[in-house]
């Protein structure tokens, strides 16, 4: 699990890349850019590859994107698990009314 938590930098990265995208196309030094903040150091020969070569088909050759809308991130299932650990601590109540039901987060 914590393994799918390290290498969720490459879905932050290529979010951050569509979000940058959806508003204006991106060069390629943007690119680089956005993955050395988002990703690790060697992640940028291989984003960058799979964009620019299309196989991944989210950036256009002109540095569009096909996607309309900025992409959001779902919660990880550590982060599931956190919400799932607060919400269940009856002291919760003391910040307020909650709309939380127990089924709802797995």
């Amino acid at each position: 699990m914590l393994f799918s938590e390290i290498y969720s930098a490459y879905y932050n990265a290529v979010a951050a890349i569509l979000t940058e995208a959806v508003v204006h196309p991106v060069m390629d030094e943007e690119l680089i850019n956005i993955i050395e903040k988002y990703a690790f150091e060697e992640s940028k020969f291989v984003i960058l590859e799979e964009l620019k070569k299309e196989k991944w088909q989210l950036i256009r050759k002109d540095g569009t994107t096909p996607i309309k809308n900025k992409p959001t991130m779902p919660l990880t299932l550590l982060q599931k698990r956190w919400l799932k650990a607060v919400m269940s601590d009856p002291r919760i109540q003391l910040f307020g009314e909650t709309s939380y039901e127990k089924s709802t987060i797995n």
